[in-house]
């Protein structure tokens, strides 16, 4: 069954670690900022998810 929060929670969570940018790949990283891999990327957003 699909919940249409779903979405929605996944956003907002991609939107936060984005605009923190400590936890981005290269391609989304601003010039100061060391990027990360993409495993991690993914790691700081499914912890957003869990705590939302």
């Amino acid at each position: 069954m699909c919940r249409p929060d779903t979405a929605d929670r996944l956003q907002k969570a991609v939107e936060n670690v984005i605009g923190k940018g400590t936890h981005v790949t290269y391609e989304l990283a601003s010039a100061d900022v060391t990027s990360v891999g993409k495993q991690e990327m993914a790691e700081a957003i499914a912890a957003k998810l869990t705590k939302s």
